[in-house]
């Protein structure tokens, strides 16, 4: 069994780097777009994330058993589908427990393509791997032409069909969203509030927008690893806001640097200038991207609505 979970640690691993890949290479010219999650972006469109999760574990599977057949390891070929079932365990692990992204997901979709991509798995190993030992087949040897025909046939109408219904509703979509900056909030202003000493309802709010988002993209085991990068070379972006430093700083630290750097840059703003662009300039001196300002924009107006 061990095997088998670093063949589906493995499979995480290399799927998360194809995922990358496809996001930063220039595909304006295809049709089937992978959707990167967003919390400003309103309009999800995610067909392909779906058929890649219905169908990669399954061609990772039978590439895997290929390999073992060639270096003549038939024997953990003989239940390889536990690759697929440990995967998904493994990426609800993940998803729940490490990333702690429970509230984004769509668990009805994620059900349903996790039990799809199972059954897929299961029907090919019974069908395919199981019977036999020769998984890189010469499609030239294939002699019945018209059955590959009609199977290539069926496969693309299932796939554009997958593709066209698989686009995730924005009103639920935004439901969750709203949800996780929620109960993100309830939590860090039960643990935070006592040390956000500031009077500016917009400050407060802008460090609790910032402080959920860098802990979306940087979960508390990924900030761990910072620590450890510090330690090496003396320098890392430490604690719940992600501060650069050259000092160790603890999460709390990293929260007042945060208030009195923010602050200090609010108040100093022209006192005609609009909120909205008031805003936009901490969040620039914060952190200089239009994407990082445009999401933790977002967060903050949700906020003053929750």
């Amino acid at each position: 069994m061990k095997i088998y979970l670093i063949f589906a640690l493995l499979e995480y691993i290399l799927l998360f780097f194809i995922t990358s890949g496809i996001n930063i290479l220039n595909y304006d010219y295809l049709k089937l777009k992978y959707s990167i999650f967003s919390f400003s972006n309103k309009e999800k469109e995610n067909g392909l994330n779906i058929l890649i999760k219905i169908f990669f574990p399954t061609i990772y599977l039978i590439f895997v058993s290929g390999v073992l057949y060639k270096l003549n390891i038939i024997s953990i070929n003989s239940n390889i589908y536990y690759i697929t079932i440990l995967y998904h365990i493994l990426n609800w692990i993940i998803i729940i427990v490490v990333l702690n992204r429970n509230a984004l997901i769509n668990k009805k979709m994620e059900i349903i393509t996790t039990f799809l991509s199972i059954v897929l798995s299961l029907i090919i190993y019974s069908i395919f791997i199981n019977k036999t030992t020769d998984i890189f087949v010469n499609f030239d040897d294939l002699k019945n032409g018209i059955w590959l025909a009609i199977i290539t046939f069926c496969g693309n109408l299932f796939i554009k069909m997958i593709y066209n219904t698989s686009k995730t509703n924005a009103k639920e979509q935004n439901d969750r969203i709203i949800k996780y900056v929620t109960s993100k909030y309830r939590y860090f202003k039960s643990k935070y509030d006592n040390i956000i000493l500031t009077d500016n309802k917009d400050v407060r709010y802008l460090v609790y927008a910032i402080m959920i988002f860098e802990n979306y993209n940087r979960p508390w085991i990924i900030r761990k690893l910072e620590y450890i990068k510090f330690f090496i070379w003396r320098e890392a972006t430490l604690g719940i806001m992600q501060i650069k430093s050259k000092e160790y700083i603890t999460n709390i630290e990293s929260v007042k640097k945060s208030v009195i750097f923010i602050e200090n840059i609010y108040k100093y703003l022209p006192k005609k200038m609009k909120k909205d662009k008031k805003i936009e300039k901490v969040l620039y001196k914060y952190n200089c991207s239009v994407d990082y300002v445009n999401e933790v924009k977002y967060i903050y107006e949700l906020l003053k609505i929750i």
